[in-house]
């Protein structure tokens, strides 16, 4: 498992299972098989690729493209998000 912790102001490639904290300003991917667990705030897209699992538990400000991956989290904030299947 691979931790960041801190501010991001880049866009991140997820290839292994990771947890982020902090805050995040740019896009992240979420390659097939991995999973993410996302507690930083992310100001940004969130896309997933098939088999890949991202668990929300802060903000989100854009949007989720969906290409066969697995969303879950806080349930809240999950009604919140825009989230496109492609």
């Amino acid at each position: 498992m691979k931790l960041i912790i801190g501010n991001n102001l880049s866009d991140a490639i997820i290839e292994v299972d990771t947890i982020i904290k902090g805050k995040v300003k740019g896009d992240i991917q979420v390659l097939s098989g991995a999973k993410l667990f996302l507690y930083a705030e992310l100001t940004g897209d969130l896309y997933l690729r098939k088999h890949s699992t991202v668990s929300i538990y802060n903000s989100i400000d854009g949007t989720v493209y969906n290409d066969g991956g697995i969303v879950e989290g806080d349930k809240k904030l999950l009604k919140q998000l825009e989230v496109l299947s492609q």
